[in-house]
């Protein structure tokens, strides 16, 4: 038997490396003198740091300096060898709060779907503890829409708007500190869980000073060192206000970033370590200090562990207790599973699965590939050939546990589309796409054309104008390679578009529709091309077709609404809105378009309601509270309207239309000394 096939051992148990024998001795001799374990923790901070490579952090092999994690590692335990589940920020974030694989909860891709409704959460488990709950999160793949804020007493959300008026989208790390530490102030008496999301060294790689010019030529390193001071300073909160001794920490990534070194730029694509492997660290009362676990887990088992490090009764799901790894024990032997169903959702490319079964990794590809990742952590070595036997029982594993492809049956609400695109994401593709050449190709032998579709991307919408010629010549050549690949032919239609090739570009819509009937993005998408050309009732046609012929389908009555407005019909427009909120009375994105079309046609009472329920779910929300503001005025209460702003404005300081509507009633109902501060440009701290 060769060395790699010895240390395969299928069904052998998993056994980690011992702690330091003076640690179990001193445990052991204070049970012996009579001294009793404290008790559980009596709080619980988990800090997640977005698109973090777990070798780009000083303590887990990385070159960057990183001594806010590094300190955190040393007060508690590590685990060299974590695995996400999911390269993509909300199915990942989904597995490390339900403690279930992607199969199990449901989140497969970016902007499709949320949690599945039978799904409980770690904050869920906080709450039946009588901990109070809170979250700060960074960016909008994280947003409540998804389903990650089931069990969260508070869950802040909301980014406020740009100059332009237009919504933000995520908040740079220092903001996401402070109200993280504001938080903590407001609720350091009571037990609480906090989460606290950052997502800084996501792409694009921006850097504030002076990491912006300290790594100059590699700026993602640049956002890892930024984003490690500011839990560094979150950290230093925990202790400024006595919690640190009562507050269990955990420190986690929900994936790393390919930077090219499988070609892969960014994310979601591949299953490589460069975007599977994270860092985990545990630290607090009850964990070992400076431990290190080099035994393989994955996201799946933080939820176990917390809620057994907390007294918590174990919930059910896909993740172990990693608690005997420090203690000298072992856990139980299994596999561990990844997956990335971008690829067929969005390009019509095969969707990949993976699976980990100690050091052997096996990459479920046309053609598979596996990996020795003790010898070879850089996957250079394919051994899938030597192997075959490995190769065979990792993928009948696969087979059983991988489930079915992930379908896109509903479209994601128009604000998510756009929002996640507008963050460098693909969002909605058509899911489960037969590809033109009867079979799917491999992603990884795309990637080239993956890089080069987001350079004519960059190029359309991030360009001069005259790029756009540029990226319609990448796009036709991308569409020549790869006829199957919806996104491509999306994407070449809205270029033309916006290149003034109008003629082209509908025909382009047409066919893209005629492939793909039931793909709501597409038809959004031509929808939104014949409005802006004026033709807004064929618009109006086309959407009522794609409605009548995909019943079920949620996401474009906004965009029906809107294109009846454009006809004319303000009736009609309204009427889709209503119905469209009794359908779906939570939705906030609902409630506000028939609340701007309420108003619209007079029905200032309705409008009003409408605004007054999106607020009493969220009394700072920035649209909500402006629209609201300026049905009162229209009804003769400025002072009402100015009292509904005060928080909004508060709570989003840098929202100049929520300033510039404030001052004007200030002048009118407040003191002059309240006016000149509502006046006054937001101070930053």
């Amino acid at each position: 038997m060769t060395a790699i096939a010895a240390g395969f051992r299928l069904g052998a148990p998993m056994v980690a490396k011992p702690p330091q024998i003076a640690r179990v001795a001193l445990l052991a001799s204070l049970v012996a003198a009579g001294c009793t374990a404290p008790g559980p923790p009596r709080n619980l901070l988990l800090i997640t740091v977005d698109t973090l490579r777990a070798d780009h952090v000083a303590g887990f092999g990385g070159k960057t300096p990183t001594p806010g994690f590094d300190r955190l590692a040393a007060r508690g335990a590590s685990f060299a060898q974590a695995m996400t589940t999911v390269p993509l920020t909300t199915p990942a974030h989904a597995s490390l709060l339900t403690g279930l694989y992607p199969t199990h909860h449901g989140v497969r891709v970016h902007g499709v779907n949320g949690l599945a409704a039978n799904v409980t959460t770690l904050a869920q488990d906080m709450i039946r503890s009588g901990r109070t709950t809170g979250a700060v999160v960074a960016a909008y793949p994280v947003a409540r829409l998804f389903g990650l804020d089931r069990g969260f007493a508070s869950y802040d959300d909301q980014f406020g708007r740009l100059a332009s008026g237009r919504p933000r989208l995520q908040r740079s790390a220092d903001e996401v500190t402070r109200r993280a530490r504001d938080w903590l102030g407001q609720h350091r008496q009571q037990p609480f869980f906090l989460w606290v999301h950052y997502y800084d060294p996501h792409a694009p790689y921006a850097p504030p000073e002076p990491y912006r010019t300290q790594y100059a030529s590699d700026p993602y390193s640049g956002e890892v060192a930024y984003t490690d001071a500011e839990v560094g300073k979150l950290l230093d909160g925990l202790k400024e206000l006595g919690l640190e001794s009562t507050t269990l920490v955990a420190l986690a990534s929900d994936h790393g970033e390919g930077l090219l070194d499988h070609g892969e730029q960014e994310h979601g694509l591949l299953l490589y370590e460069d975007t599977l492997r994270v860092p985990l660290v545990l630290a607090g009362p009850g964990l070992p200090r400076g431990a290190r676990v080099n035994e393989p887990v994955s996201l799946v088992d933080l939820r176990p562990t917390l809620d057994a490090l907390l007294g918590l009764p174990p919930a059910a799901g896909d993740g172990l207790d990693l608690a005997p790894l420090w203690r000298g024990g072992t856990i139980a032997a299994r596999t561990l599973y990844a997956e990335t169903r971008f690829p067929e959702e969005e390009f019509a490319w095969s969707p990949l699965a993976a699976a980990r079964r100690g050091a052997l990794k096996l990459i479920a590809a046309l053609p598979p590939e596996l990996y020795d990742l003790e010898r070879d952590p850089g996957e250079k070595h394919n051994l899938a050939a030597e192997h075959a036997a490995e190769v065979r029982e990792l993928s009948a594993w696969l087979d059983a546990h991988a489930g079915e492809p992930a379908t896109a049956a509903s479209a994601p609400p128009p604000e998510a589309v756009e929002a996640l695109q507008s963050l460098g994401y693909v969002a909605g593709g058509p899911g489960r796409a037969v590809h033109a050449t009867g079979s799917a190709p491999n992603p990884r032998d795309r990637v080239a054309d993956h890089q080069l579709y987001w350079r004519a991307v960059h190029l359309a919408f991030e360009g001069k104008a005259g790029d756009r010629e540029e990226a319609a010549t990448l796009l036709h050549q991308l569409v020549e390679r790869d006829p199957g690949n919806p996104q491509f032919r999306l994407k070449l239609a809205e270029v033309l578009a916006l290149s003034g090739h109008g003629d082209e570009a509908e025909t382009t819509f047409r066919a893209l529709l005629g492939d793909f009937p039931a793909w709501p993005t597409s038809a959004r998408a031509c929808a939104d091309f014949l409005v802006a050309t004026g033709r807004a009732n064929d618009a109006v046609t086309l959407l009522r077709d794609f409605l009548d012929r995909n019943q079920g389908t949620v996401g474009l009555e906004e965009n029906l609404a809107l294109a009846l407005r454009e006809t004319g019909d303000r009736a009609g427009a309204l009427e889709v809105a209503r119905t469209l909120v009794a359908k779906r009375p939570g939705d906030t994105a609902a409630r506000l378009l028939f609340g701007h079309l309420a108003g619209e046609s007079g029905l200032l009472d309705e409008s009003r309601a409408a605004f007054e329920l999106v607020l009493k779910g969220d009394s700072t929300h920035p649209d909500a509270a402006f629209s609201l503001a300026r049905v009162l005025e229209a009804q003769g209460d400025k002072a009402a309207a100015l009292a509904v702003l005060r928080p909004a404005l508060a709570a989003n300081p840098g929202d100049r239309e929520l300033r510039s509507e404030a001052c004007a009633l200030a002048h009118d109902v407040a003191s002059p000394g309240e006016a000149a501060e509502l006046c006054a440009p937001p101070t930053t701290r």
